[in-house]
């Protein structure tokens, strides 16, 4: 090899090992979910807590925690994508698990 060919060679090598080593997955984001309901209650209420939650878990914890919170009904085709479901417990929530079978699993499973 000449000693053009061996430096582009080193070089491609270089670019090669910088593209894999920076190539690390991103963590996971923890996104925390409120319950959207209807039959009056207060899901809406306290718009502070989630906020202030989420801050905290951030400076607390290792947690990769979104800055915004989702929001979804038991209905919603991404319910289960969430592993954080914020439920208030002020109000009245009548008629939140009765709605269909899928509404139900979600209410007995916790």
């Amino acid at each position: 090899m000449t000693g053009l060919t061996l430096r582009l060679a080193r070089a491609a090598s270089a670019v090669a090992l910088v593209g894999f080593v920076g190539a690390r997955p991103a963590p996971p984001i923890l996104t925390v979910a409120r319950l959207q309901y209807d039959g009056g209650g207060d899901w809406y209420g306290n718009p502070s807590s989630l906020p202030n939650l989420r801050a905290a878990s951030r400076q607390r914890t290792p947690l990769h925690v979104d800055k915004t919170e989702a929001r979804v009904t038991l209905m919603h085709e991404r319910l289960w994508d969430y592993p954080f479901l914020h439920v208030p417990e002020r109000g009245e929530r009548k008629g939140l698990v009765d709605k269909s079978p899928r509404a139900r699993g979600a209410g007995e499973g916790g």
